[in-house]
């Protein structure tokens, strides 16, 4: 049964509430791959260096870690043993239309490497199958996982998903004019002078079985619009990475501190060098009268005595960096070979290979939760496809096994309610 807009906003803060731990995470890393660490650790940097000096670990190691567990899985809709000619066909027609719905949905140009992206980072990633009613055909999009509130039943399955972001007012007019009088009226607050074109409006929508719904929870829950749904079903494929609780965790969660104290000490490291340049200067009490500036004189009968005021560095300081790079890169299961830095002692392959070693599970862990995420999106994308298309002949084309092809097919007659896919990643 649907829910009145008081009843779900209610659920939709109770849940907000429940994952306050986990948007404090996701925040925090968010921040300190795009070099925000004033807003992680304020007054960390001083004036004169608002942002760090040193390389941004967290964001060379997720990016990298992305690039290599984004590749495009093997996708194959054969099931079980095919003894005929017309099984065979049936399966290889479904076959192509998996392909297409990933093809034609960009996730090889790139949008795959961003769904990693978000798994390895945020330790959550979705795929939203939505309809395109232009080309008539499902699509299937990588959603940021930052304010989203799933809800799911013992089985993994969605129950009802919540995505909460904000937007400037002036573009959430050009999509819903209604809300124009509404904002402009709405004028209130720290951001008045602002105008109201530029406020950030935050926005919800909330999807179940029953219905979907947007609102805006800040200007009195005001509803956008609501529908029923027409599918009875809440199209969304979600991977989580694996944890030894309930909790969402991402793979940098505990890297990020090393990383601040790394551009902590390379700071201070700076400010040391600068007091040594810029020390006082010690003359002998002969010195009557001083010059500054190059090729400078002092008359004094004791030269030996001028010299600038020495800066004790403690020698631990030097080693400190060294220490925090490997703690992050232990944090990170990310070896230094990954960076192309390899130590003149490993002259073997194998040595390689053992630092390697713990890098590829995480690779093979990642790409099979990732594998039965994926695999999730495309049946619901072909069922999406059958409940809304059924009758509707259609042409596609793609790439298979590296083969190209062309195909016609109906969803009700060439899907026909078998919706299982295979998706795999290496040579099976």
């Amino acid at each position: 049964m649907a829910l009145d807009i008081s009843k779900v906003a209610e659920k939709v803060s109770t849940l907000r509430r429940a994952a306050s731990d986990r948007d404090s995470r996701m925040n925090d890393v968010h921040d300190v791959r795009s070099g925000d660490v004033e807003s992680v650790m304020p007054g960390a940097m001083p004036d004169a260096w608002p942002k760090p000096i040193v390389a941004n670990m967290i964001d060379t190691s997720a990016r990298d870690m992305a690039e290599v567990m984004g590749t495009m899985p093997s996708i194959n809709c054969a099931s079980g043993v095919i003894t005929t000619s017309k099984a065979k066909k049936f399966s290889g027609k479904r076959t192509k239309i998996a392909n297409h719905y990933a093809q034609s949905s960009q996730l090889n140009a790139g949008k795959q490497v961003s769904f990693c992206d978000y798994y390895n980072t945020f330790g959550l990633a979705v795929y939203v199958v939505e309809p395109d009613f232009t080309d008539k055909t499902p699509r299937i999009r990588v959603e940021s996982p930052m304010g989203i509130y799933p809800e799911m039943d013992l089985y993994g399955r969605v129950r009802s998903y919540t995505k909460v972001w904000r937007e400037e007012a002036i573009h959430l007019v050009a999509k819903f004019p209604h809300l124009l009088r509404a904002l402009q009226s709405n004028e209130t607050g720290g951001q008045a002078s602002m105008g109201w074109a530029q406020r950030e409006i935050e926005v919800i929508k909330y999807c179940d079985g029953d219905q979907i719904t947007m609102y805006l929870p800040n200007n009195g829950n005001m509803l956008i619009d609501s529908m029923p749904n027409p599918l009875g079903k809440v199209y969304v494929s979600i991977a989580k990475r694996p944890g030894f609780d309930q909790e969402v965790r991402g793979a940098f969660d505990d890297a990020i501190w090393v990383q601040l104290a790394k551009a902590r000490m390379a700071l201070l490291g700076l400010e040391a060098t600068e007091k040594s340049v810029r020390a006082p200067l010690a003359v002998p009490r002969d010195v009557q009268k001083m010059t500054f500036g190059d090729d400078a004189i002092i008359r004094t009968d004791n030269p030996d005595k001028v010299r600038r005021v020495a800066l004790d560095v403690p020698q631990y300081a030097f080693q400190e960096g060294a220490l925090l790079d490997n703690e992050a890169r232990t944090a990170m299961r990310s070896p230094e070979v990954r960076s192309g830095n390899i130590d003149a002692s490993i002259i073997t392959g194998r040595g390689v290979q053992a630092l390697m070693g713990g890098f590829n599970t995480v690779i093979t862990t990642g790409q099979n939760v990732i594998a039965q995420a994926l695999a999730r999106a495309l049946e619901l994308a072909m069922e999406m496809d059958e409940k809304l298309w059924p009758g509707q002949q259609k042409t596609i084309s793609g790439v298979v096994q590296g083969t190209p092809f062309e195909e016609n097919y109906i969803p009700g007659k060439d899907i026909n309610g078998v919706y299982t896919v295979d998706v795999t990643y290496g040579f099976a």
